[in-house]
C-alpha cells in the first residue's frame, strides 16, 4: 500500500485532503522526475565513455556520435540550469 493509500485511512483525511491532494501530486512528479534522471545519468555515463572515449567509434559512428552530441549538449544545458535554480519546486517546472 502506497503511502496516500495510508493518509486516507486516517480519520484526519477528509479534513487536510485539499492541502494534501496537491502535495502528493507535486512529490509524485519529484519522484518521477528523479527516477528518469537516474536513469538518464546511468546512460548517458555509459554512452558518453563510448562516443567520446574513442575516436574510431566517431568516425564509424558518424550520424550516432551527431545525435549523441546533440542530447549531450542538451542535457548539459538542463543541467546548468538545474544548477542555477537547484530548488526542488522550481526545477521540475524545467
Amino acid at each position: 500500500m502506497n503511502n496516500i493509500n495510508s493518509m486516507k485511512m486516517s480519520p484526519y483525511y477528509k479534513v487536510f485532503e485539499k492541502d494534501i491532494e496537491p502535495w502528493y501530486k507535486t512529490l509524485e512528479q519529484i519522484r518521477v522526475t528523479f527516477d528518469y534522471w537516474l536513469d538518464v545519468q546511468r546512460r548517458y555515463v555509459y554512452l558518453e565513455g563510448i562516443f567520446f572515449g574513442s575516436a574510431d567509434i566517431k568516425s564509424m559512428l558518424s550520424n550516432e556520435f551527431t545525435k549523441f552530441k546533440n542530447i549531450d549538449n542538451d542535457f548539459t544545458r538542463l543541467m546548468k540550469s538545474v544548477n542555477k535554480q537547484p530548488i526542488v519546486l522550481e526545477v521540475i517546472k524545467i
